[in-house]
């Protein structure tokens, strides 16, 4: 998992770049403590991806710290790279779609969204959430079919990854971006953290505050889990190195 990190990661922020819209196709997905554990039983998904940001501050502490790489913190949302893409999609006249989260949600994120970026050509959108397997195949060859520059598909890991991958199998030539929790927190406001909030790097606090079932479970089991996990590969990969 180190290893794909390594050869994945990437700090720069410069749209044009990372957006590649020039190339054929551009995946890109983050990781955190918590999509970690999920995508380290599943490695193959993060091959498939052309980049990979770190949006956990405890994970790009440690990945600094033990010299594995040398990065920063960049997330899909409003404190990070998410007013970058919008920017760029509405200067250079890209279509956008995006899928995630629940259905009672997704219509009042799109229209925070549509508040500050009135010009932004959404091609259409859908919550994350299908009732079988030919409804999933139906929305993939929908969005296969209108062909938008840009997916922001935010379904949790892995279905996030899974889902976009499949896009990229059925033809789909365009830039995908995995943005996890980003459709539910724009639902309620589309500048969900509050700006000390974001200083101080606390962001994790704020969202347990805001939903204290699910983020205290992570922060209580996965995240003390992530460690343990973490310095075990990490212990792993030296003394193969070591070895060789």
């Amino acid at each position: 998992m180190l290893k794909i990190i390594k050869n994945k990661i990437t700090s720069n922020i410069n749209v044009d770049e990372i957006i590649g819209l020039n190339k054929n196709m551009n995946l890109i997905t983050f990781l955190n403590s918590y999509s970690y554990l999920k995508l380290r039983k599943e490695k193959s998904l993060l091959n498939k991806f052309d980049h990979i940001f770190i949006d956990g501050i405890v994970m790009v502490i440690l990945l600094n710290i033990f010299r594995i790489s040398r990065c920063k913190r960049v997330s899909f949302d409003m404190t990070s790279l998410a007013p970058l893409v919008f920017d760029y999609a509405q200067k250079k006249k890209k279509t956008i779609y995006f899928i995630g989260t629940e259905p009672r949600l997704v219509d009042s994120a799109i229209k925070n969204i549509r508040i500050y970026y009135p010009d932004l050509n959404i091609s259409g959108y859908r919550n994350g959430f299908f009732k079988n397997a030919q409804e999933k195949e139906d929305t993939l060859q929908l969005i296969r079919n209108s062909s938008p520059d840009i997916v922001i598909a935010g379904m949790g890991t892995p279905l996030q990854e899974k889902f976009l991958i499949d896009l990229q199998n059925k033809g789909w030539e365009g830039v995908g971006f995995t943005c996890g929790g980003f459709l539910e927190q724009s639902a309620d406001t589309l500048h969900f953290y509050p700006v000390i909030i974001n200083k101080l790097h606390l962001r994790w606090l704020y969202r347990i505050y805001k939903y204290p079932i699910r983020i205290g479970k992570r922060v209580l089991i996965d995240y003390p889990l992530f460690l343990i996990v973490f310095f075990l590969e990490y212990l792993s990969s030296t003394l193969s190195n070591n070895k060789g």
